[in-house]
């Protein structure tokens, strides 16, 4: 049982793992996908036709800023057929700032308070302008007094 733990409690394999952390300021988005299996950005290429996997959200660092990747998931396949658990917003528009902006959160070395991290997530077009991006709905109470205060992290 402890091996368990100690494999899945990590970044990569625990779907939980950077949202448990923001959980207070985070409202907790998830999506059920039962039916024919289809390969998603994360998977292996090869998989066996029974398979369960735990899969931590993917992300890497690009000219020191944060990129989403992939959500985390749980699946299960079978043959053809696929049972997975998606955690985080696949409806929204744009999921990465969802992620990306719990990666800076999440992050000890960056000093800037939770407003700036939300405000750094904007489009900039010269036609338009700035484009405010981030979907403030998927903040609880505690994250929508955080950033309305603007208290440091």
């Amino acid at each position: 049982m402890a091996f368990i733990r100690v494999r899945y409690w990590n970044p990569y394999n625990n779907p939980f793992y950077f949202w448990w952390k923001v959980r207070k300021y985070y409202k907790f988005k998830y999506k059920w996908i039962i039916g024919k299996y289809y390969w998603q950005f994360g998977d292996y290429i090869r998989m066996p036709k029974i398979f369960f996997k735990c899969m931590g959200l993917g992300w890497k660092t690009k000219y020191d800023e944060y990129r989403f990747e992939w959500p985390p998931y749980i699946l299960f396949r079978f043959f053809k057929w696929q049972i997975r658990f998606i955690v985080g917003p696949i409806e929204s528009v744009s999921p990465d700032i969802y992620w990306e902006s719990i990666l800076e959160f999440t992050d000890k070395t960056d000093k800037r308070s939770f407003k700036e991290i939300i405000d750094s997530h904007v489009w900039r077009d010269d036609k338009i302008g700035k484009l405010d991006i981030f979907y403030y709905d998927l903040l609880t109470k505690k994250g929508k007094e955080l950033y309305y205060g603007n208290k440091s992290i």
